[in-house]
């Protein structure tokens, strides 16, 4: 059975799924427990539209390799979102105005 795995936009597919039985491939649940976040966050991850969790669905399993989910974290796990981004201007723009007064 053809393998399909997801990184950003792109598709890969792998048709040898004995390449999975390495140590490399984890479950959702052992994703979550690396990360130290919950299953549900990690499902949400996996589904973001605009940078998902790189995976693999193996039949209706997903599955994650180690060395793709350490690369994803360095690079999207501490994105700023605008509203934070927006929070720490309001409390910068704050504390400088009060600083003139």
């Amino acid at each position: 059975m053809p393998v399909q795995a997801r990184f950003g936009s792109s598709q890969i597919t792998q048709t040898d799924p004995s390449d999975l039985r390495n140590d490399a491939y984890l479950t959702v649940r052992e994703v979550a427990d690396y990360t130290r976040l919950s299953i549900r966050t990690i499902r949400k991850w996996v589904h973001d539209p605009h940078q998902p969790l790189p995976h693999y669905k193996c039949g209706g399993k997903l599955l994650f390799r180690r060395d793709q989910i350490d690369q994803w974290l360095r690079v999207y796990f501490f994105r700023r979102s605008p509203a934070a981004i927006d929070a720490v201007d309001a409390y910068v723009n704050d504390i400088l105005r009060k600083l003139k007064a």
